[in-house]
C-alpha cells in the first residue's frame, strides 16, 4: 500500500494498459484489478519496467465524466504514429491476438508466429474461432486453480483471456439453456497434454 498525494475534490478512474502506449481498458465499479493481474503473463506479475506494458494508470475524470489524459503528449505521438502505420510509412507492430481469426494476413507463417509469440508470454491457449488450441508448456502454471474457475464462470467466449476452463463453462451453460448433451473433444499428438486438459 502506498500514500498518494491525489486532490480529494477531483474525481479519478483506473484504466488497465496491456501494451505501452497502447488503448487503456477502463476498469468499472465490477472489474476487480486482482482478477484482471491473474491473466496477465506470469512475467508481468512480477515488478517490471513500464515499457514492457501490462500496468494500470490513474486518470482524472472530468464533470461530464471523459477523461483528462494527463499525458496527452504521449497520446499524440502514439496516434501519429499508428497514422503512419495506416498509410503504410511504417511496419505494424507485431502483436499477438488472442483469436487467429483476427489476423490481419492468415497464412501458416503467421499463424505459427503469432503461436510463438504468445507462447513466449506464458499465454499457452489461442482461439481459432470457437475452437481452443492449447500449446503444452511442459511445466506447471498456475493457471487452474478455483480463482480462474471462478473467473471464467458465465463469461462470453473470447471475452476474457483465453482458457480451457472458458470452453468448459460455455458447454455446461449450452447444456443448461438448451437442455442438449454438449460435447467436448480434445485431439492431439501423443505426449501434447490432453490428459492435463481433460
Amino acid at each position: 500500500l502506498f500514500r498518494s498525494d491525489l486532490d480529494g475534490t477531483k474525481h479519478y478512474l483506473l484504466a488497465e494498459v496491456k501494451e505501452s502506449g497502447g488503448e487503456e481498458w477502463v476498469l468499472d465499479a465490477n472489474d476487480s484489478p486482482v482478477q484482471r493481474v491473474l491473466l496477465w503473463p506470469r512475467r508481468a506479475q512480477d515488478e517490471h519496467s513500464q515499457k514492457d506494458g501490462y500496468y494500470f494508470l490513474l486518470q482524472e475524470r472530468n464533470t461530464d465524466g471523459s477523461i483528462k489524459y494527463v499525458h496527452l503528449g504521449q497520446v499524440s505521438k502514439e496516434k501519429e504514429a499508428r497514422q503512419m502505420v495506416e498509410r503504410g510509412f511504417l511496419p505494424r507492430r507485431h502483436e499477438d491476438y488472442d483469436d487467429l481469426c483476427n489476423l490481419p494476413n492468415l497464412t501458416e507463417t503467421s499463424i505459427l508466429e503469432n503461436l510463438k509469440t504468445r507462447f513466449e508470454k506464458h499465454k499457452i491457449y489461442t482461439y481459432a474461432g470457437s475452437i481452443l488450441i492449447a500449446i503444452n508448456p511442459f511445466k506447471f502454471l498456475p493457471i487452474y486453480n478455483p480463482k480462474y474457475v471462478k473467473l471464467y464462470d458465465n463469461h462470453q467466449l473470447g471475452k476474457l483471456e483465453p482458457h480451457i476452463f472458458a470452453i468448459a463453462d460455455v458447454a455446461y451453460h449450452t447444456m443448461l439453456k438448451k437442455h442438449v448433451n454438449q460435447c467436448i473433444v480434445i485431439s492431439g499428438e501423443s505426449g501434447s497434454g490432453k490428459i492435463g486438459r481433460a
